[in-house]
């Protein structure tokens, strides 16, 4: 009794933990000169910096998934996406290109696939699966003939939730 109770607990522990990784992304920090071109970088800015761009995007953000490139000699050129939540309509590639300088840029990060994130959230998807296909289970029918002999299967050994079908 007390290995299934830890079993159990192990197995919600996992479930959270695998869960809990929300993205299979990570960011990491890069250098203005490494942004290949096109690629589209987190910009965070500073507060005058965010005051400057909401001219241009309509509210105060301080983060923005952008393209950039240098402006020569001390600027920053933010190339914001305004399109993406418009699919399909005219607005889709309207893209705003907002020069900053350099001192309201604080940093940039370059979205990266997350390996150890991606296995978690694959091995989370398998396990709720093989926790909702072990709680799946045929009652017994009503009328079956007295004659039939056969009986249900057991009933798994994991039993949390029961979701009877049939």
């Amino acid at each position: 009794m007390l290995q299934n109770i830890s079993c159990r607990g192990a197995l919600v522990f996992w479930l959270f933990a695998c869960l809990s990784s929300t993205s299979c992304v990570t960011y990491m920090s890069v250098d203005l000169g490494n942004v290949p071109p096109g690629e589209e970088v987190r910009v965070r800015l500073t507060d005058e910096g965010a005051v400057r761009a909401s001219r241009h995007l309509g509210r105060i953000r301080t983060q923005l998934d952008a393209g950039v490139a240098p402006q020569p000699p001390d600027s920053i050129a933010v190339i914001v996406w305004l399109g993406k939540n418009y699919p399909g309509t005219q607005f889709e590639e309207v893209r705003e290109t907002i020069v900053l300088p350099r001192h309201e840029v604080s940093d940039l990060h370059l979205r990266r696939l997350s390996v150890g994130r991606t296995v978690a959230a694959f091995v989370g998807a398998g396990a709720v699966f093989a926790v909702l296909v072990d709680q799946i289970f045929l009652q017994e029918d009503p009328n079956r003939p007295p004659d039939d002999t056969d009986e249900n299967p057991p009933p798994a050994g994991l039993t949390i939730l029961r979701i009877p079908i049939g």
